[in-house]
């Protein structure tokens, strides 16, 4: 990837697929009086939505995340990294930024395969020698459903993009996937709290340490505050030809829609608050739910898609569906009993659908509001 990162030069990483590229990247182009920024997407930006958000990250604000990760990961100029997550997601794009300042040789997974593939993966891993990666938890789903195991030189894998669920966490071990689970977002360049190396000397779901670019509190909602030389610039809301800019942070503070706790130096992210939902006055937290059905899925070596929705329900206010693609009404009956033996009565699947495809974005994070309006549609 060619990126002048001393230069005043802006660039704009969007996906090729995605709807009206060469309109959105002409709209940000001009958007705002920027030098020297980098343009991404949020991860909630669909391929065909009139609607998406971006974010602009100054080439300094990368770096300064890239140099804490580096520090946190004990990075040398030795390492190797694989990169296997689109440069069009800050996930991606932060690896080339940690080369930029060791010199760290990157592998791009493409070389071998567009589409990711996990046993493709697992080849580039043993043919290029690499020592670290970056994966989320669907990529790591699917190493764990096929019991691939690492080369022998991997000796760290950062998961990020999501929250990890400890079912997987404990098999991925078990295979010898050395797993760093972390918290970030794109309005901070990356990652904001990751799990540290001396927590592989156990199999124990690891605490996520602050990174030592950025200051963390939690406000008074219960949602995660940050101040930190990685945060944005700008963000970008597009709306058909109308680019609308704003900035959210209030002196230099960025507030989060995430929940957490703070123990000293360590994070734990509770959720996001929008993942909480009314279910006959209770609230019901979907993120949870979902890690459930999971773990069962993992347990019961269940292969076919599913994921849960809460769908609108005139006496409950809501209610649990399953989704599914491949839809066996045995397989599906099976997970639903087991799923509903373990949560509380208002948290039961009430119902089950099954839908072509479940809409996610490029890093396989399931689009909620996509999906609830194509489920919605089957409604009417």
């Amino acid at each position: 990837m060619n990126i002048d990162w001393t230069s005043d030069e802006n660039y704009i990483f969007s996906n090729n697929r995605l709807k009206n590229k060469e309109l959105i990247d002409h709209a940000l182009s001009s958007a705002a009086n920027l030098k020297g920024h980098i343009w991404v997407a949020t991860s909630g930006t669909t391929l065909m939505g009139s609607k998406s958000k971006w974010v602009a990250l100054s080439k300094k604000a990368l770096l300064a995340s890239a140099a804490s990760v580096n520090n946190h990961l004990e990075c040398v100029p030795e390492d190797k990294w694989l990169l296997a997550l689109p440069t069009f997601h800050v996930g991606g794009l932060s690896i080339y930024a940690r080369s930029q300042l060791l010199g760290c040789e990157v592998i791009n997974l493409q070389k071998w395969q567009e589409k990711w593939s996990p046993e493709i993966f697992v080849q580039a891993l043993k043919e290029s020698k690499a020592t670290l990666s970056a994966l989320v938890p669907t990529q790591l789903y699917d190493l764990v459903r096929l019991n691939l195991s690492p080369n022998k030189e991997l000796r760290a894998i950062v998961i990020g993009g999501a929250s990890l669920n400890r079912h997987l966490y404990k098999e991925a071990r078990n295979l010898g996937w050395n797993l760093l689970p972390s918290y970030g977002l794109t309005e901070c360049s990356s990652q904001v709290a990751t799990a540290e190396l001396k927590s592989l000397s156990q199999n124990s779901f690891p605490k996520l340490k602050l990174l030592d670019h950025v200051e963390v509190q939690v406000n008074a909602l219960g949602c995660i505050t940050l101040k930190s030389p990685s945060l944005f610039t700008v963000l970008a809301t597009l709306c058909e030809k109308e680019v609308i800019l704003s900035d959210p942070k209030d002196e230099g503070v960025y507030t989060t829609e995430d929940q957490g706790v703070i123990q000293g130096r360590y994070l734990q992210v509770k959720g996001r608050a929008g993942d909480v939902v009314k279910i006959s006055g209770e609230n019901v937290d979907m993120s949870k739910l979902q890690h459930v059905l999971d773990s069962l899925k993992l347990e019961m070596k269940i292969k076919g898609e599913h994921v849960l929705a809460a769908i609108p329900d005139d006496r409950l206010g809501a209610s649990i569906c399953l989704v599914s693609t491949t839809f066996s009404k045995e397989e599906a009956l099976f997970l639903k009993q087991a799923f509903n033996e373990l949560v509380m009565p208002f948290e039961r699947i009430r119902e089950e659908k099954k839908i072509r495809q479940i809409p996610r974005n490029p890093l396989g994070k399931v689009l909620q509001a996509s999906l609830l309006k194509m489920l919605i549609c089957q409604l009417v």
